[in-house]
């Protein structure tokens, strides 16, 4: 283990069982059991660089001494090596997005790409605990805390539209994840379909559409990756004024056609 660490440990009832503990500068972590029985742990903090988990563990004690720890929730397996407990940390790398206009795949300046950010899309991620994921897209049924196939990691992320705060997730290199977005904004199109995404050992990203080949797709601009949204296209509503606009400019343009064409006749039968 290393420092920076914060766990949380629980009676099984749910009560704190004392304060949040820290790992220290050797990665070492006292925990306090004083009664017989059974304790819940929490990794509340993972250490910078590392993705936290999202179970928990189970502790045994007897007469202050830890019997067993089972892992929960896809948790780190603990190991027990010469009379101490240890435990690590999967580690993550960043990734980093923007959320745009759909223009953003015909600019040539990339200096004006600010010009395209866009705020209120909202999105979450999923991580895949099963053997083979599939090209499926994710529903609520699909996903839940303690899900043997995919489960939420981290919370919702809005874009806002500020160059300086992108939209950023921790992702696990070799593990199977899968973007959603929840909400486009305002004005523009949901994606039809999500986007599947793995990480490499150095830090690079394979992204493939899921659902739908025609949902826009991730580009790399060096900083971070940037994605558009299609502008909604405004139809005229039936029965609206819209409507009656078009259909009187179209009556118009009948008429000025059948009398050009009555004209044409009558020149052509003076001239006969």
């Amino acid at each position: 283990m290393r420092p920076g660490a914060l766990f949380q440990l629980y009676h099984m009832n749910g009560n704190p069982a004392g304060s949040p503990v820290a790992s220290n500068a050797l990665g070492h972590v006292m925990l306090t059991l004083v009664r017989t029985g059974e304790y819940r742990l929490v990794e509340i903090v993972a250490p910078e660089g590392y993705a936290t988990p999202t179970g928990y563990w189970i502790i045994r004690a007897n007469a202050g001494n830890i019997t067993g720890i089972e892992s929960v929730g896809g948790n780190p397996n603990f190991v027990l090596i010469d009379g101490h407990w240890y435990v690590g940390n999967e580690r993550v790398v960043p990734f980093i997005f923007h959320k745009t206009d759909d223009q953003i795949y015909n600019v040539q300046d990339w200096d004006r790409i600010n010009d395209f950010l866009l705020s209120g899309a909202t999105f979450e991620l999923y991580r895949f605990n099963g053997d083979s994921p599939g090209n499926v897209i994710i529903t609520p049924d699909m996903v839940g805390q303690n899900s043997n196939q995919w489960q939420r990691v981290g919370d919702f992320v809005t874009s806002t539209g500020n160059p300086d705060e992108p939209i950023v997730f921790e992702i696990i290199p070799g593990r199977v994840y899968q973007l959603v977005e929840t909400q486009a904004p305002s004005g523009f199109e949901m994606p039809g379909g999500q986007w599947r995404i793995v990480a490499d050992d150095d830090g690079s990203f394979t992204i493939i559409a899921i659902g739908d080949t025609t949902i826009p797709a991730f580009v790399n601009i060096g900083d971070g990756y940037y994605v558009g949204n299609r502008p909604i296209t405004m139809l005229p509503i039936s029965g609206g004024t819209g409507r009656g606009l078009f259909t009187l400019v179209g009556i118009f343009l009948i008429l000025l056609a059948f009398g050009a064409m009555l004209y044409r006749a009558k020149v052509s039968k003076q001239q006969m």
